[in-house]
């Protein structure tokens, strides 16, 4: 109760003299536990992926001789096909969640609408925080792989590592974006990771048919269409019409996200 009516406090105090500074304050501190547990998991899973690698790959020779499997090819089906995707995507869904439909179920939305500014404003403050601590989720664990690898005793290009984290941040803003809208449709704190999570799943199975393959999100997220069959190294141009389409789904769903703000009775 302390904590909280401190928090109050510090918030009203900050609102009265720069609201926007009240309210990324706001934001960053609502997220922060969501964020530091979301980097600290992800750096601990490209740290195992990336040491294990060597021996995963000796060790897949040893058992398919007849199948070659390089490091390069180990650290883009493991992390940027798979494991890094996929929990990247979960923890900036997750990022996105809270909000002043949220604060109404707890009792404290009078704070936030209390501030001089406009609830679209509140919105596009949430939104700027947490596509920053995005960004940071994408690049850090990313960026470790070309040292990590060093460790590991393999080489991996640094400028490989920041070509897939791009496409990674890019073309999957529009999962934090989902996040974002759901957040202002349901007011139930188990309902919307539940929702959420279940869209993205569903989504993730039918863009593996064959007819709607070739538009799919996580294909662009990944680089697929861009990297080396043999390499698994981005040599071909990036997938420019999937990025401005992801950012384009991206822009509707937080334009979507700001009327619902702007209309719903709080």
């Amino acid at each position: 109760m302390a904590t909280d009516s401190t928090t109050s406090q510090a918030l009203r105090e900050a609102g009265h003299t720069r609201p926007w500074r009240a309210l990324v304050w706001k934001s960053a501190r609502e997220s922060r536990a969501r964020f530091w547990t979301s980097l600290g998991f992800l750096v601990l899973l490209v740290v195992y992926i990336v040491l294990s690698g060597p021996g995963f790959v000796a060790g897949y020779t040893r058992i398919h001789p007849e199948e070659s499997l390089t490091y390069s090819e180990y650290i883009w089906q493991a992390l940027f096909n798979y494991y890094l995707q996929g929990f990247w995507i979960a923890t900036v869904l997750i990022l996105g969640f809270g909000g002043i439909l949220r604060e109404r179920a707890t009792g404290v939305a009078a704070l936030t609408l209390g501030l001089p500014v406009s609830r679209s404003t509140v919105l596009w403050t949430r939104v700027a925080v947490g596509v920053g601590e995005a960004a940071a989720l994408a690049l850090v664990p990313t960026l470790m792989i070309p040292a990590l690898s060093a460790l590991a005793g393999r080489d991996y290009p640094i400028a490989q590592a920041a070509g897939f984290g791009f496409l990674l941040l890019v073309a999957g803003l529009v999962f934090f974006c989902y996040g974002i809208l759901l957040s202002t449709i349901i007011e139930s704190e188990l309902t919307v990771p539940v929702v959420g999570l279940i869209t993205v799943a569903a989504a993730f199975s039918v863009m593996k048919v064959k007819a709607v393959h070739r538009w799919s999100v996580f294909d662009v997220m990944n680089g697929a269409q861009s990297i080396s069959p043999t390499t698994h190294f981005i040599d071909r141009p990036l997938p420019w019409l999937g990025i401005t389409a992801s950012v384009f789904a991206s822009a509707l769903l937080l334009i979507i996200a700001v009327n619902i703000v702007r209309r719903r009775d709080f």
